[in-house]
């Protein structure tokens, strides 16, 4: 099987119940930082964005998801630039990598690991 994209999916719960400052102020500005951020090109981006109202966390605010293949990690308060900065750096520098491994900067970030469960199945 081929590398498939990075995903990575927000909560808006996490901002629309604890709006912060800069690109925190609210959902869109926060979804427009994450997009600019990803992007490497015209038409090339290092993660596909998505969002999510909640991800049952809600004592652990903004929550961002990031998964390849099937699995990755879900993660809890990236709430600074500094560690949004830290969550692009480490994507871009694993876009080619069969499979992600968390680096110790966002290891107390970590809630669980995850795996992304397939919504229906065609026969």
């Amino acid at each position: 099987m081929g590398k498939t994209k990075l995903e990575v999916v927000i909560c808006r719960t996490c901002l629309r119940d604890n709006p912060g400052t800069g690109t925190f102020t609210n959902f869109e500005s926060n979804a427009k930082h994450y997009q600019e951020s990803f992007k490497e090109g015209l038409f090339k981006k290092t993660a596909d964005l998505k969002f999510q109202n909640c991800f049952a966390q809600c004592e652990n605010f903004h929550c961002v998801q990031v998964t390849r293949n099937g699995s990755g990690y879900l993660l809890k308060k990236i709430s600074t630039p500094e560690k949004q900065a830290q969550l692009v750096h480490w994507l871009r520098d694993n876009k080619n990598c069969d499979r992600l491994e968390l680096p110790e900067a966002l290891a107390d970030h970590l809630i669980t690991p995850v795996q992304s469960q397939e919504k229906y199945k065609k026969f």
